[in-house]
């Protein structure tokens, strides 16, 4: 009798450790799904509380007649090169005399519109 009664203590003692562990396990699972959860509502907090900082930038009335003269010396002497070559080449087509002016534009407007607001964005 003695001898079923240990065996039935044993028994006992295995089914409580087990539950136990399992518990503990448990345990440790909630823990780290608690911790993650918290450390993801602070990460949310941290970007609902941002608030972007407006850039200011001094562009003075020098820098805007500076670009200015760059703008309009660069078209003066793309537009110059254009036109000699016109006049040198002697073709006789309107065609192609159109076509040089409107690659004269194209390369005014890159230089004087679209590089400088590439190089603000990407100073942003």
């Amino acid at each position: 009798m003695e001898e079923k009664n240990s065996c039935l203590d044993i028994e006992f003692i295995k089914a409580y450790l087990q539950s136990s562990i399992e518990l503990e396990t448990q345990k440790r699972i909630a823990e780290q799904t608690f911790n993650e959860l918290l450390r993801e509502e602070n990460q949310w907090k941290q970007k609902m509380s941002y608030v972007a900082k407006k850039r200011y930038t001094k562009f003075s009335i020098w820098d805007m007649l500076f670009m200015a003269c760059k703008g309009f010396g660069i078209s003066f002497a793309i537009l110059y090169v254009i036109i000699t070559i016109i006049e040198f080449a002697d073709f006789n087509s309107i065609l192609f005399e159109d076509i040089l002016y409107f690659i004269w534009f194209i390369i005014l407007a890159m230089l004087v519109v679209v590089i400088p607001i590439y190089r603000k964005i990407t100073y942003i």
